[in-house]
């Protein structure tokens, strides 16, 4: 009788939760952005789960294919471009590289890797300096014209995608019909990483400005075109502390810790990754 007894108080304890503590189901999930393997559906917004975006306010449905374009500008970089490759790498995607000019002679080699990986390459202007190439229509013409003269020595024909710096906002509409003319396709963004901040951006930070902005063009049907930045060519990754170089070196670092997650994220959504082409939806 004694171990019966024993068995039907255990089993009673059990049942009335006071051996095994209830989960609590609102408990959040730890942000970790360490570097390491891909952990798939780890650290994923509420809407990831079935449940309304906390953004868009629109539920999201995972078994619908969709399209999204993830872009690096001012690149290549020596210190970020072969590391953002490498995760690309890791995950089998493919993106397109928005590469300013001066960036491109030091850094040859990072140029190639991008095309023999099968990514693709845009004209961001040669020299990057708003006051020169927005002086004038011409100035802008012929900015983005060395640069694609050096783009295609790698591609062995003209490159014809580009983006505007800060945007096709700081196109006049006179400079925007010459450039069709002249057979250019701009392309903008409608996500952004936040990672061009001058106060500097966390991991936690761009992966969540990135999958709320996805949330957000879901809400319009809008295929999203991410706008990040691998970064412009540094010869030395010192900096002052606190200093503004400082923080856009951390800032790079941070995306490097991130990229994984928005990746794994968008995936999770039902997301497949596309260059950039001249049916490229999207603000231009």
């Amino acid at each position: 009788m004694r171990p019966k007894l024993l068995f039907c108080c255990l089993l009673l304890l059990i049942l009335s939760g006071c051996i095994w503590p209830e989960r609590s189901p609102n408990r959040g999930i730890e942000v970790n952005f360490r570097e390491e393997k891909p952990s798939p559906g780890a650290f994923l917004p509420p809407a990831e789960a079935g449940e309304e975006a906390a953004v868009s306010g629109a539920a999201y449905h995972p078994e619908a294919k969709k399209v999204v374009y993830l872009t690096f500008d001012d690149g290549p970089s020596r210190h970020f471009t072969p590391r953002v490759l490498d995760i690309l790498a890791r995950y089998q995607v493919k993106a397109t590289f928005m590469v300013v000019g001066v960036n491109i002679p030091q850094n040859r080699d990072v140029v190639q890797r991008i095309i023999v990986e099968g990514h693709a390459l845009g004209n961001h202007t040669y020299s990057h300096d708003y006051k020169k190439i927005y002086r004038s229509p011409d100035a802008f013409v012929q900015d983005l014209r060395l640069c694609g003269d050096l783009l295609q020595e790698f591609t062995g024909r003209p490159v014809k995608i580009f983006r505007a710096p800060g945007g096709p906002g700081n196109l006049s509409p006179a400079l925007k019909q010459q450039l069709k003319q002249l057979g250019y396709h701009s392309v903008g963004w409608n996500v952004t990483g936040d990672d061009a901040n001058p106060h500097g951006a966390s991991a936690e930070h761009i992966y969540r400005t990135v999958m709320e902005g996805v949330m957000r063009v879901e809400k319009t049907n809008a295929v999203p075109v991410i706008l990040l930045h691998d970064g412009a060519d540094l010869h030395t990754l010192e900096a002052p502390p606190n200093s503004a170089l400082a923080r856009y070196i951390e800032t790079r670092k941070n995306l490097i810790l991130a990229l994984p997650k928005i990746i794994e994220s968008l995936r999770a959504r039902g997301y497949t990754f596309a260059v950039v082409d001249e049916k490229t939806p999207g603000p231009r």
